[in-house]
């Protein structure tokens, strides 16, 4: 049984699949990875403007994103892109482009 926000009941601390996880090979949107950014972290609050490293992320939270956005984007993205691009939107971009150009 789920509960309101989708979570399995008596599953603590397992969360339901992300929606993002639907788009699988499609470029994501800087609200999807804000959200994958707050399940990696475990930060509640992180926007589409946040800094990554800022708002709590660590080098290992970042190369998790990395394996999800991978999976999901079907774009490679290396540790350098999530240093340099720090943002949810940033991020979504650079994904959007290479989805663009490795095609």
């Amino acid at each position: 049984m789920r509960d309101d926000d989708g979570h399995l009941g008596g599953h603590h601390g397992a969360r339901a699949p992300s929606r993002a996880a639907d788009r699988r090979g499609r470029p994501m949107t800087p609200a999807e990875i804000a959200a994958l950014m707050r399940e990696v972290t475990e930060v509640d609050e992180i926007g589409v403007d946040d800094d990554f490293f800022h708002a709590g992320g660590k080098s290992w939270d970042a190369l998790s994103l990395l394996v999800i956005l991978a999976e999901r984007s079907d774009v490679k993205l290396s540790l350098l892109d999530v240093f340099h691009t720090r943002t949810p939107s940033r991020l979504a971009d650079l994904i959007a482009h290479r989805s663009v150009t490795e095609r």
